[in-house]
């Protein structure tokens, strides 16, 4: 619940794997007991795990959410919580900052990678050449011929 509105955060992810762990149930001698709740659980567990390797489209997005939101429901539920799907869903605080960061990040590695593997130039304007000064009507240096 802390991390949903933040997907792609290693927190979430972690938390995500500790579903099956929590959700597991009990050992009783060589059997696993689960209620009817963790099973409930950890079957819409799986049914997003599934949604989740499928290519992103807009069928794709919103069946994954409702699974997302089927499944914090059932976990709310067998946990005692009384979370309705409207609070899961809307209920979250992500500032605006956080959004414009982590887009401005991508964007650089994504234009890094792109000059990495010679798919980019970097723009480069020579603006003081030591030992040479620079011209009174634009301020800029001139390139002299070496003497």
């Amino acid at each position: 619940m802390a991390t949903r509105g933040s997907r792609l955060s290693q927190q979430h992810v972690e938390a995500l794997n500790m579903i099956d762990l929590a959700f597991y149930g009990r050992r009783i001698l060589f059997f696993r007991w689960q209620t009817r709740t963790e099973k409930v659980a950890t079957r819409l567990w799986d049914e997003y795990l599934d949604s989740l390797s499928v290519p992103n489209s807009e069928v794709v997005f919103a069946r994954r959410e409702d699974c997302f939101i089927n499944m914090l429901a059932a976990m709310s539920d067998d946990l005692g919580f009384a979370f309705d799907r409207v609070t899961i869903k809307n209920h979250t605080y992500s500032p605006f900052g956080h959004g414009t960061l982590e887009d401005q990040a991508a964007a650089f590695r994504v234009a890094a990678l792109e000059v990495l593997h010679g798919q980019r130039s970097l723009k480069m304007e020579i603006i003081n050449i030591p030992g040479n000064p620079p011209t009174p009507a634009t301020g800029r240096v001139t390139a002299q011929p070496p003497p």
